[in-house]
């Protein structure tokens, strides 16, 4: 499987578009069309670090110590972690 710039792939398609006519036309454009750099999402949460630090979390994918901001209702308003890079999007029990 390849990953593919579909707006590359869609320029492609309007400027050929007088031009498509036969059945592998389409399957030219995709064969031709550009692939993209894709990174598989990690994901994570926040794990409190410290009683005494309301504001230290510790992300579950890499570990990190990270002072993270919290909102009114004392959560961590960071959505990634900024060492690793994963989503902080995972549900905890």
């Amino acid at each position: 499987m390849r990953m593919i710039d579909g707006d590359a792939l869609m320029e492609k398609m309007k400027h050929r578009k007088e031009h498509v006519g036969r059945p592998s036309d389409p399957l030219c454009l995709v064969e031709d069309a550009p692939t993209i750099d894709a990174v598989k999402v990690r994901h994570g949460h926040w794990i409190p670090a410290d009683i005494y630090h309301e504001n230290v979390y510790v992300c579950s994918v890499c570990h990190a110590d990270i002072a993270v901001p919290i909102n009114f209702d004392y959560r961590p308003t960071y959505k990634y972690c900024p060492m690793c890079g994963a989503k902080q999007d995972e549900v905890t029990t």
